[in-house]
């Protein structure tokens, strides 16, 4: 099933909180360095944003051993991690990042699997907002501390009552898929990540290279333009409608989110996310591999 287009221009978005009242979330984040987000919110950030990190706030604790490298939480116990900070499925929610949408989208996804139905991403993110709007910016750590402060902490036992179809509403668009349903070979995989990469040429983050036998190689960033920004979606449409695409993974299910975005922004049926991605497929120790395009 479809859903609208959730992309917001910089200028759609100022006009927006201009007239409604609007929740901001940073999710800037690195990879390399899992602070530099923060220190850069600190730095400056959209007004009344308040900063979400990939690491301590939308992903669960890794497992060694069992999990990929961002697990994705237990849904009701993220529910009640983001309703701790303030945010609500009845404010209108604009999450970005530093431009590109990678961490944003993880977001987005997660919060549209929580049946939020008014959840847009900035396009272009923070690079695009300062601009168009270069004096629209505050400073300060606004109402977060940074690091294992704000770390996400599984309340398992509040888990009572009240099934799924009821607290996640409408969130029935988004789906996930585990590593043994996939192990079929039944369904259409697309791989978010770069050629070298998929192809096993280079592997700089995960212990072994290579992809999953039949995954077809779609690098996240393709759907840029130079400027960081998408893509129109009948470009989108036409780049992702013969591929008929079902399931949508990467190294830790990151920019994976970002190719159901993608599918999202053409007007498609939004494929599955492997959440756990290539790190998690490769803790099984007979799990395929494949290498090459």
């Amino acid at each position: 099933m479809p859903v609208s287009n959730p992309i917001i221009s910089v200028e759609a978005a100022y006009e927006k909180t201009r007239q409604t009242p609007v929740q901001w979330v940073d999710c800037r984040f690195t990879l390399s360095d899992p602070d530099d987000g923060y220190r850069r919110y600190t730095g400056g950030h959209i007004p009344g944003a308040i900063y979400l990190s990939l690491e301590h706030d939308f992903s669960a604790p890794v497992v060694p051993g069992s999990t990929g490298r961002h697990p994705l939480p237990d849904r009701y116990a993220f529910k009640r991690h983001i309703e701790r900070l303030g945010l609500s499925p009845q404010t209108p929610t604009i999450v970005y990042d530093a431009e590109g949408c990678p961490f944003a989208a993880r977001l987005w996804w997660m919060l549209t699997w929580l049946g939020w139905d008014s959840v847009m991403v900035l396009d272009g993110g923070w690079a695009s907002w300062q601009r168009h709007v270069p004096l629209e910016r505050e400073q300060g750590s606004g109402s977060r501390t940074p690091g294992i402060v704000n770390a996400f902490e599984p309340d398992l036992e509040e888990r009572v009552d009240g099934g799924e179809g009821e607290t996640f509403a409408g969130a029935s668009v988004i789906q996930v898929i585990d590593r043994e349903a996939l192990q079929q070979g039944t369904h259409r995989l697309a791989d978010a990540r770069a050629p070298e990469r998929f192809s096993g040429a280079q592997e700089p983050i995960d212990p072994i290279a290579g992809h999953i036998p039949g995954a077809i190689c779609t690098f996240w960033k393709d759907a840029l333009r130079d400027d960081g920004t998408f893509r129109p979606s009948d470009e989108l449409r036409a780049y992702w409608v013969d591929r008929r695409v079902d399931v949508c993974y990467c190294g830790s299910g990151v920019t994976a989110a970002h190719l159901i975005l993608q599918h999202a922004i053409a007007g498609l049926t939004l494929p599955r996310l492997y959440a756990g991605s290539w790190s998690e497929w490769i803790t099984d120790p007979m799990a395929p591999i494949a290498l090459g395009e």
